[in-house]
C-alpha cells in the first residue's frame, strides 16, 4: 500500500471538507493519510451586522470566501432574522462556495467562468457596457477577512482595485478576523513535519506565512490550491512542487494531487 501523509493547513470548516476529499481518492493500493492542523484561525467580526441595516444600499454583494457566507448565515440565525426580510442584493461567490448560498435561501446572480475573485472581477468588467448604458455605477459590498499578525495576501486588495477600475462604488465589510494558529497547534505541526509528513497542502497564502514560522528539520513537498495561491506561496520564498489545475473544488485538488504523486513515483 502506497501511503502518503498529508498535512492539511486550512482553517476549520475548510479542513474537514478537504480531508474528506483526500480520503475519497483512496483506492487501488494508494492511500492519502490526511492530518488536519489549521495554521490559521478565524473569529467572527460584528461588522457583519452592517449588512442588516444597509443591504438595500447595494446592487451586489460579493463573498470572498465560504467562511463569510457561513458567518452571515449564523448571524442571521442567532438574531432570528430571515434573509428575505433584509432583501439582500444580487449575490456572488467563488466556485463551489456558491453552494453555501443555499443556507441564505438565495441563488447567485452569476457564477464566473473562472472560480476566483479575478473571475468575478472579469464578469463585472464584461457588464460595464450595461452599467454605462443605464448611467449607473454598480454599488458593491464585499465581505471578507481582516488579517492580523500576518501580511495580507494580494488576492482581495487586487479584487478591490479591479472593481474600482470599472468605477464601481465599493464598500468592504469585515466578516471575520484571520490570525495565526495557537502556539500549541504550531508545536503539533512542527512535530508532525519532523516525524511523518510527506506533503503539505496549502489552500491560502496566509497558511504558507505561518508555515514559514515553523522550525522543522525535514522538507516535505508543497502543494497549492490553484495558481493564485501558488503565486502568493512563492512570494514567501517557498518552493511549490505541485499546483492544482482544478481550483474550483477540493475534490479536484485531491484528484490531481494523487495523479501527480503517482506519475512522479512511477518515473522515479
Amino acid at each position: 500500500m502506497f501511503i502518503v501523509p498529508v498535512l492539511v493547513t486550512a482553517p476549520e470548516g475548510y479542513s474537514q471538507r478537504f480531508v474528506e476529499a483526500l480520503k475519497a481518492c483512496n483506492a487501488d493500493r494508494f492511500c492519502f493519510e490526511p492530518i488536519s492542523i489549521p495554521l490559521i484561525r478565524t473569529t467572527p467580526c460584528e461588522d457583519i451586522s452592517q449588512i442588516i441595516s444597509q443591504a438595500q444600499d447595494y446592487d451586489y454583494m460579493v463573498f470572498t470566501s465560504r467562511k463569510a457566507i457561513l458567518l452571515l448565515s449564523e448571524y442571521l440565525k442567532k438574531a432570528k432574522i430571515s434573509a428575505d426580510s433584509i432583501r439582500l442584493p444580487k449575490v456572488c461567490a467563488i466556485g463551489k462556495d456558491n453552494e453555501a448560498l443555499s443556507l441564505l435561501g438565495i441563488t447567485p446572480a452569476f457564477i464566473s467562468a473562472e472560480p476566483s475573485l479575478k473571475g468575478i472581477a472579469d464578469e463585472f468588467r464584461s457588464r460595464v457596457q450595461e452599467f454605462t448604458l443605464h448611467s449607473v455605477r454598480p454599488r458593491i459590498a464585499v465581505l471578507g477577512p481582516r488579517v492580523e499578525d500576518l501580511i495580507e495576501p494580494d488576492t482581495v486588495p487586487d479584487f478591490l482595485k479591479a472593481l474600482h477600475a470599472i468605477q464601481a462604488e465599493v464598500t468592504y465589510i469585515t466578516a471575520y478576523v484571520t490570525r495565526p494558529a495557537t502556539e500549541q497547534a504550531l508545536r503539533e505541526a512542527e512535530t508532525l513535519l519532523r516525524d511523518k509528513i510527506q506533503w503539505v497542502a496549502f489552500t491560502s497564502a496566509t497558511e504558507a506565512q505561518v508555515y514559514k514560522r515553523l522550525s522543522h528539520n525535514t522538507k516535505p513537498s508543497l502543494a497549492s490550491f490553484g495558481p493564485y495561491t501558488a503565486h502568493c506561496v512563492r512570494k514567501e520564498g517557498l518552493n511549490v512542487r505541485f499546483t492544482s489545475p482544478d481550483y474550483g473544488s477540493f475534490a479536484g485538488f485531491a484528484k490531481h494531487l494523487k495523479e501527480f504523486i503517482l506519475s512522479t513515483s512511477e518515473n522515479a
